[in-house]
């Protein structure tokens, strides 16, 4: 689960983009711009757009498999609903949803999804990004989940099928994990997490920087590696789950990817 923050302080939409928190160290029924299911349902004071929430495959923008994961669903579209909240946030023990932050055609795409966590100790489907972990582990080389148990021999790979906005295959560059053992600093973790979803939009220099500052923290510090390179002029885009143990006070897993 991405826990109650992103639940409660994170469902609703942020007034602004967030400044640099400072470097550490298409598939059926996809809903495509312009067309009546993406309809923009408001727009913020940094000029992100919101889809129309319409309940049918109209919602669906792209979807998302894993090689070595059980990973395969939607990803949904970032419609609000009347209180400011993300539509596909909601989850429960039997229904959780990939869903973007940003609007479908951003500089920057953000992904979100829950990590169920919980779930996965009792069953191996609809456990939202939980193994995205495995990916993590096998690149750390840890042979097994420390949260679910099972093997993550398999899960060793850069390349994610996401078909998302013009591109099929996205390439894994980089991640990090900020948790209480990672970065004691709730309120660092709240402005990195802020950072992160909510610059969408930037462009020219100002997302080359927001590309340097995720990148400078994909280092084992922080439950992380460098796999490759990337920069401003690339396709972007950012997926956020929940820490492994706990998703409470922004402990989050951020994965960097770029389309090919």
């Amino acid at each position: 689960m991405l826990a109650a923050d992103l639940s409660a302080d994170y469902a609703r939409v942020v007034a602004g983009g967030a400044s640099a928190p400072g470097s550490a160290g298409s598939t059926g029924g996809v809903n495509t711009p312009g067309s009546t299911g993406n309809n923009v349902g408001s727009v913020s004071s940094n000029g992100t757009k919101y889809a129309k929430y319409t309940g049918t495959s109209a919602d669906i923008w792209g979807s998302m498999s894993v090689a070595g994961t059980n990973i395969s669903d939607n990803i949904y579209c970032n419609a609000m609903n009347s209180k400011g909240q993300f539509v596909y946030n909601a989850y429960s023990s039997s229904k959780n949803n990939l869903y973007a932050l940003s609007y479908l055609t951003d500089p920057i795409a953000v992904i979100y999804g829950h990590n169920m966590r919980k779930v996965a100790k009792k069953q191996t489907t609809n456990l939202g990004l939980h193994e995205l972990h495995h990916v993590q582990n096998a690149w750390l080389g840890k042979a097994k989940c420390e949260y679910c148990g099972r093997s993550c021999s398999g899960a060793k790979t850069s390349t994610f099928n996401i078909n998302y906005n013009g591109s099929s295959s996205w390439t894994l560059v980089g991640f990090f994990e900020l948790s209480n053992s990672t970065m004691s600093s709730a309120a660092q973790r709240k402005k990195i997490q802020t950072y992160a979803s909510f610059n969408s939009t930037l462009t020219g220099s100002a997302k080359q920087q927001w590309v340097d500052t995720m990148m400078s923290y994909c280092n084992s510090k922080y439950l992380g590696a460098t796999l490759g390179s990337i920069s401003g002029s690339d396709k972007v885009m950012v997926i956020i789950t929940c820490a492994d143990k706990s998703g409470s006070k922004n402990q989050s897993m951020y994965m960097i990817l770029k389309g090919n």
